[in-house]
């Protein structure tokens, strides 16, 4: 009963349900014990840290199941009024696969009278950056959360001022990083980068040189390339581009790619 008085508190259950509980317990003849009592006197200081140690657990292992689960809890939460800034930033870094999943999220959390906080703001302004959305709709965006009570931070304002070049070698380096830790986020961000005119021939072969793609994958992404933005990567030329990036990609401290085959 312990356990499941945690689970109701985490979930944020409303007291009668927390009530409930010790009823239930009364009623089979068990009297709840001190350990009970104090889970259920916990004030919400705590409940919020229990919470976001919940969520972060879940959200390690970037299973979909374990997210599945991080999500229900965190719809509840949202759904109780029980979410504060650090859950929203959670899932907007952790729980979202890319600025589409994100922008709904920060709909839903405006809906809900909560404003979002600078720092899941931040995360939500990076990832469009990185996809490729313009600044001038993210100063929109930006205007919107406004009024929704955020107040931007300096961090927030230096996002937006970050040059092109500034910003290439971001999302250069984010889809080095994916392209290792997660394929499918990989080439969800390329895709984007290439819907907003911010793909480039570079980041192909980046993602060639990463070794992670299956050969269809391989395909796929050189046909995706060519077809929305032009991008062809010639044999001779690729081989130039792979030793030139491992290069780079070691001096970033990341992992040394495998080299897929040219032939």
């Amino acid at each position: 009963y312990t356990v499941m008085m945690v689970q109701l508190q985490i979930e944020g259950r409303p007291d009668e349900e927390l009530d409930a509980l010790l009823h239930e317990m009364r009623g089979l003849g068990i009297e709840p014990d001190a350990r009970v009592r104090e889970v259920r006197a916990l004030p919400e200081a705590n409940l919020a840290r229990m919470r976001t140690t919940e969520l972060r657990e879940l959200l390690k292992g970037k299973t979909k199941s374990r997210t599945a689960a991080a999500w229900a809890i965190f719809d509840g939460l949202l759904a109780r009024g029980k979410a504060d800034s650090v859950l929203i930033g959670l899932m907007l870094v952790h729980g979202c696969s890319d600025a589409t999943e994100q922008g709904r999220l920060v709909l839903r959390v405006q809906r809900s009278g909560l404003a979002v906080g600078p720092d899941a703001a931040q995360a939500f302004i990076t990832q469009l950056q990185l996809e490729g959305v313009s600044a001038t709709h993210l100063r929109s965006l930006l205007d919107g959360m406004r009024a929704h009570g955020l107040r931007p931070t300096r961090k927030i304002e230096a996002l937006l001022e970050r040059t092109e070049a500034q910003l290439h070698e971001a999302r250069s380096a984010q889809l080095a990083r994916l392209a290792h830790l997660n394929r499918r986020q990989a080439m969800l961000l390329f895709e984007a980068m290439l819907n907003h005119g911010k793909a480039t021939r570079f980041h192909v072969v980046l993602l060639l040189a990463s070794g992670k793609l299956s050969s269809f994958a391989e395909k796929k992404l050189l046909a995706m390339a060519k077809e929305k933005a032009g991008i062809e990567v010639e044999d001779s030329v690729y081989t130039k581009d792979v030793l030139r990036i491992v290069e780079r990609l070691l001096y970033a401290g990341l992992p040394r790619p495998l080299l897929p085959s040219t032939a």
